[in-house]
């Protein structure tokens, strides 16, 4: 699904990562330690990840969790999902399906999840997005790139401080951190091992990215 302002398809962004390696599961794990760490320290027995893409972080959760559901509205980024779930022998079920207007029934799971999916919408797309998440589970955990994120990599990124997105959903019960290097991590764990990325790395906050736990009032 292509968003006001985005340049790039989801499709085609992550064409070139369809035939992802061990070495990409870990760097993504790697990468988002804590927000995947909140979301195990919760103990659900069942998360749906939403904009899945071609779900490492889905994958990775199902190790650990007795049932995961990723869905996301692009029919290529499934296909390739399907193909990695297989490829790393994950226990996930992905389907595609319209995040604003899910098939599940209320409370259908535990948690929902996503990584790097919510800055690319409106306020009241977020806010309706939140809405449906919260309706089909109670706990609702999301990371975005912040302010301090070095690139756009599709174009539409509403790279914004924690404060802009907590007044933002003001109407929910909000907790929020930050992590991560300030280096763009799309080129992945070997895109990373650059003198320049490391001094980085190495030496500036970590503020890269945002998460939020996201409850009701």
């Amino acid at each position: 699904m292509a968003v006001p302002g985005q340049q790039l398809s989801w499709s085609a962004y992550y064409e070139a990562a369809s035939n992802a390696s061990w070495l990409d599961v870990f760097a993504s794990a790697i990468y988002n330690e804590r927000y995947l760490a909140q979301i195990i320290k919760t103990k659900p027995y069942s998360i749906l990840e939403v904009g899945t893409a071609r779900g490492l972080h889905a994958i990775t959760l199902s190790y650990i969790v007795p049932r995961v559901v990723g869905i996301d509205a692009d029919k290529h980024l499934i296909k390739i999902a399907n193909c990695l779930n297989a490829k790393f022998k994950g226990k996930v079920q992905f389907l595609k399906m319209d995040a604003f207007n899910t098939s599940f029934t209320r409370n259908s799971f535990d948690l929902c999840c996503s990584q790097g999916f919510f800055e690319h919408f409106s306020d009241s797309d977020i806010l309706s997005l939140l809405e449906e998440q919260l309706r089909v589970a109670q706990i609702v955990i999301f990371s975005v790139p912040s302010f301090y994120y070095p690139k756009r990599n599709v174009g539409n990124e509403r790279l914004m401080k924690r404060q802009q997105w907590e007044k933002l959903m003001g109407r929910f019960r909000v907790d929020a951190f930050y992590y991560g290097p300030n280096i763009d991590t799309s080129g992945g764990l070997a895109g990373s091992l650059k003198p320049n990325l490391i001094k980085k790395m190495l030496t500036a906050p970590r503020k890269a990215q945002i998460c939020f736990t996201v409850r009701k009032r």
